[in-house]
């Protein structure tokens, strides 16, 4: 975060007090009956200030990410659908 403010901190410790409160969760993951891999990709258009966008995806195949990726894209993408088309080619 370069110009972090007060709404940051804010929801900075908001997260801090749920991974806190679920220090006791526990991570379930489970393939469904298809043991189909389905994989979620999506992009938040120019949210640096450089005008980059952002990528973020997981994979699943049921219950729980197998994998989570979230990355700032490395080309400047000129409309949303393109940040998405970016998304899926580098994740």
């Amino acid at each position: 975060m370069q110009d972090p403010n007060e709404n940051d901190c804010s929801n900075l410790i908001r997260l801090l007090n749920y991974l806190k409160d679920t220090t006791v969760e526990v991570l379930i993951l489970e393939a469904d009956d298809t043991q189909t891999i389905l994989w979620y990709v999506d992009a938040a258009f120019a949210v640096y200030k450089d005008m980059r966008s952002h990528s973020g995806g997981i994979i699943t195949m049921g219950s729980g990410a197998v994998i989570s990726l979230s990355t700032k894209q490395k080309v400047n993408a000129h409309k949303s659908t393109e940040a998405e088309l970016v998304a899926v080619d580098a994740l």
